[in-house]
């Protein structure tokens, strides 16, 4: 607001200097008065009405014919001012309004600027919206993170591993799982046919749920370490094309002299 009112105080003091005024032109009053009744080179100064005037009143008409002929040079020598005159303030008309075209000039270029800035900044803000919109809905999304949970070993002569797939919400909204799909696989071979598990999970923002139960023997643990899944989501900010989010785990077990150790390595969970 003080830039504007800044801005309109300068505008207006440069107007008021720059503007052209209407020209004071002299008058010069005192040359041009003159005897309406009479008209140097009319008929009463001609030679041939003077010869025919007695002789005094020949000299009287001779420097009556003087001074009206002084008085038509005066005219003259006036008009001549006159244009003088009016060339000198035609020249101030147009050095004010070179300046005002000057003024102008700068005028539209301050305003180019202003309206080049303008558009930059609009644009910025149209982005930083649009962005600030992006993000808003990636907020919304719901943010599904994959763990193991819960692993149980069971000795004798089918010893197996049992644990749970848990899924947490840690996004911004609700979504619900409908299927998840398991198999156990190697680094060197093609994974093998998934098991599925169809079954309605509602996982609500910042809760923890068990998707799947999933029992594997040692003997194809160790050779199978890789477990691969992916599961089925559905809810209002899941994008529809891409309703799958995948996970991967790495199993191994290690005996210890303190007893058996599992470490359970998330080697790439896709949580979107």
């Amino acid at each position: 607001m003080i830039a504007l009112v800044a801005l309109l105080l300068i505008s207006g003091a440069m107007w008021a200097w720059m503007i052209p005024k209407y020209p004071s032109l002299p008058n010069h009053a005192d040359m041009y008065e003159q005897d309406a009744s009479y008209y140097p080179g009319s008929q009463a100064c001609m030679p041939s009405r003077l010869a025919k005037l007695p002789p005094l009143q020949v000299d009287d008409e001779k420097y009556k014919c003087a001074l009206a002929l002084e008085r038509e040079s005066d005219r003259e020598l006036a008009q001549t001012a006159r244009s003088a005159d009016s060339a000198v303030a035609a020249v101030e008309v147009g050095f004010r309004q070179t300046m005002l075209l000057i003024a102008g000039t700068i005028f539209g270029v301050w305003t180019l600027i202003a309206a080049a800035f303008a558009a930059w900044y609009g644009r910025a803000a149209a982005v930083a919206a649009q962005d600030g919109l992006k993000n808003s809905i990636e907020a919304q999304k719901p943010t599904i993170v994959f763990s193991l949970e819960d692993i149980v070993e069971t000795v004798g002569q089918n010893a197996s591993l049992t644990f749970n797939i848990a899924a947490t919400n840690v996004g911004g909204s609700g979504c619900v799982v409908n299927s998840v799909r398991h198999t156990w696989t190697s680094a060197a071979e093609t994974p093998r046919a998934f098991l599925q598990h169809n079954q309605v999970t509602p996982i609500p923002p910042g809760e923890t749920r068990r998707l799947a139960k999933i029992e594997v023997l040692l003997d194809e643990l160790y050779e199978h370490p890789f477990l691969l899944g992916g599961a089925h989501m559905d809810g209002p900010f899941v994008e529809k094309s891409s309703p799958d989010r995948r996970f991967a785990f790495s199993v191994n077990r290690k005996p210890t002299i303190h007893g058996t150790h599992y470490s359970v390595l998330s080697d790439h969970v896709w949580t979107r």
